[in-house]
């Protein structure tokens, strides 16, 4: 994928992340987390395009978390268990709390679903998929330079 798309996917992502921010400023603390997986997601699925992987048309992700852990750690040392172990949980919380914040009032008609500290953790979780996403790619650009640096 070319690096002006996943920049474009970028500034989606950040302007979603900060769209649940919004939200949950003015208590909507449902929709807050949804926007927040939504942004997770996005940042997610950046991450994969960067690193050349494509990705299912389905919110949990969690076995392309795995494959990222073997591009960015090829010889399995487990320099970044913990920090993919974090991302597989975080995904599977947010894909949980997906649909209770996507289907919560039409399913149950059922509205206030989620609390602030809900929504404040799914932002805390989108926020560090952010950072993530970015360290991530940058250390994939980096290997990439020093192969072909390594072949002069």
């Amino acid at each position: 994928m070319k690096k002006e798309e996943i920049d474009r996917r970028l500034r989606k992502a950040d302007h979603i992340l900060s769209n649940a921010e919004e939200l949950k400023q003015k208590t909507d603390f449902d929709l807050s987390v949804r926007r927040s997986q939504e942004a997770f997601e996005l940042y997610l699925k950046t991450l994969f395009s960067e690193l050349g992987h494509t990705y299912p048309k389905k919110h949990n992700l969690k076995e392309q978390i795995y494959e990222v852990r073997k591009v960015l750690d090829p010889e399995g040392t487990g320099d970044f268990d913990v920090i993919i172990a974090a991302l597989v949980m975080r995904n599977e919380v947010l894909s949980l709390w997906r649909n209770r914040a996507f289907y919560g009032d039409e399913r149950l008609n059922v509205s206030g679903m989620f609390t602030e500290k809900e929504a404040e953790l799914a932002l805390i979780y989108a926020k560090g998929m952010r950072r993530a996403s970015l360290t991530f790619a940058t250390l994939h650009r980096l290997s990439v330079i020093i192969d072909r640096l390594k072949k002069i």
